[in-house]
């Protein structure tokens, strides 16, 4: 699920931004503002279980050919 800049944090944790993946911490109860990185507004919560060995971001959902 995304979150967007200027909605309620809903659970406190690190979440990665869409465009350049850094990671930034928010807290519950407060507002998600744009990336401190780059500007985006747009973030994904931080799943260590669904990262690559080098440690990027691997793709939410399957691809096509089920890869």
């Amino acid at each position: 699920m995304t979150e967007k800049t200027g909605e309620a944090v809903r659970a406190t944790g690190d979440y990665r931004c869409e465009r350049c993946h850094k990671t930034t911490h928010f807290v519950l109860d407060t507002l998600f503002t744009k990336c401190p990185h780059c500007g985006f507004d747009t973030f994904d919560i931080v799943n260590r279980r669904f990262e690559n060995r080098d440690g990027s971001p691997a793709p939410h959902e399957p691809e096509p050919d089920g890869s």
